[in-house]
């Protein structure tokens, strides 16, 4: 974000869309290797996770190659996928983000019976408690970690999509030359010359 201040705009919107590709990536490369590593038997969570990768990466390279042609072909509306993603990514962090300030601003007791039952419904076995209470240590350190990871993004995420917005306009204000030969100019005062007969005095009247 910092060479933003340096690159040239486009240069730094399609950087910024690749890396994010990298990173989805990289989530999308390890949940492959823990399905295959328990495909005999894989959980639902390690399912939901590679297809949830799976879709956000193809998503990902979709927007990252028509930023990529946005540039090369001088097309505005080849940056509305990665418009779309930005602003999609933005909204959904900032509603995470809303949701772990509930959570430390006294729905911390509800989220956690919330989160209590959900682990009754898979898990069936009521818990002792100690390992309550150990729960509710680790789901308050989540919370503040996802919290803090959320602001971050949705910080990223809007500065990727201003970044990106700004671009739009900018290719929009430019008019791409036509690669077809223009036609010449047309006045109707002086209608085009045809090919005449020379001995009928089309060119040389005066001359027999």
């Amino acid at each position: 974000m910092i060479l933003c201040c340096c690159w040239p705009l486009h240069k730094c919107v399609t950087v910024l869309s690749l890396f994010d590709t990298v990173i989805v990536a990289f989530f999308a490369y390890n949940v492959f290797q823990e399905l295959m590593e328990t495909i005999s038997s894989p959980h639902w969570t390690t399912v939901f996770a590679f297809f949830f990768f799976t879709f956000f990466l193809v998503c990902q390279v979709l927007a990252s190659i028509f930023t990529v042609l946005a540039h090369k072909r001088s097309l505005a509306h080849y940056l509305i996928p990665r418009l779309i993603l930005c602003a999609g990514l933005f909204i959904c962090s900032t509603i995470a983000f809303i949701v772990m300030l509930i959570y430390f601003m006294g729905g911390e007791h509800k989220m956690n019976e919330a989160v209590f039952k959900l682990h009754d419904f898979f898990y069936p076995g009521e818990m002792d408690p100690h390992e309550k209470g150990k729960m509710e240590v680790e789901l308050k350190m989540y919370a503040a970690a996802f919290g803090v990871l959320s602001f971050v993004y949705a910080i990223y995420n809007g500065f990727a999509f201003l970044l990106t917005k700004k671009f739009h306009e900018h290719l929009n204000g430019f008019t791409p030359l036509p690669q077809e030969a223009s036609a010449p100019a047309y006045n109707p005062d002086y209608p085009p010359h045809h090919k005449q007969d020379p001995t009928k005095g089309g060119v040389y009247p005066n001359l027999r």
